[in-house]
């Protein structure tokens, strides 16, 4: 059985100009309903047989801004992959671009414990944690920065539940279960954190 990640990849750089080549080769890939993402790399010269990973991709959606804190141009891309995370391909494309060209990446799996994040300076990709409401038959995911914003959170959401400022994620989680159980056994909660890699 196949697994499927959701993955976000930021392409960092000082100035526009390295990251023109992928923007381009992006644009034209869903101008022409070319989903996969190695055929987005082959349009910038990048050469088939180091495209191990990178046919696994469906390029998802793009959008490029400036980091208000760093100033940095960052072009973002959002993908889904089949079997795992394969940040190899995206890699060499950075190096491809320019060695001045910074990468940085989160992965999940879709409802398995799979969260991978690569900035450990939390700037770029500050997500920390991500936490999933099933109740009364609805789904909600809600993301965090830190314990303090998933704590504010809930405080508000569930004003009776007691949360203790020292428990940890795994408390948080058993608590809010608990609590959420109460009033149908079929309501659940998931809360987990990103690995760093």
């Amino acid at each position: 059985m196949n697994k499927y990640y959701q993955n976000t990849f930021l392409f960092i750089s000082h100035g526009k100009t390295p990251l023109k080549p992928l923007l381009n080769a992006l644009r034209w890939a869903l101008k022409h309903r070319e989903e996969r993402l190695d055929v987005a790399f082959k349009r910038i010269g990048i050469f088939t047989d180091m495209l191990t990973d990178s046919y696994q991709h469906l390029i998802i959606n793009y959008d490029m801004y400036q980091h208000l804190q760093t100033k940095e141009y960052i072009l973002r891309l959002h993908t889904e992959s089949k079997g795992n995370t394969h940040p190899i391909d995206l890699e060499y494309c950075r190096v491809h671009l320019s060695p001045d060209v910074k990468l940085h990446y989160i992965s999940e799996g879709c409802s398995q414990r799979t969260y991978i994040n690569t900035d450990l300076s939390h700037v770029y990709l500050p997500i920390r944690f991500k936490l999933e409401l099933y109740i009364n038959e609805t789904y909600s995911i809600k993301y965090f920065i830190n314990l303090m914003t998933l704590k504010q959170f809930l405080t508000k959401t569930f004003p009776t539940l007691y949360i203790d400022i020292f428990d940890g994620f795994k408390a948080i989680r058993s608590k809010i279960n608990c609590y959420i159980k109460l009033s149908n056994a079929n309501n659940w909660c998931h809360l987990a954190n990103y690995e760093s890699k």
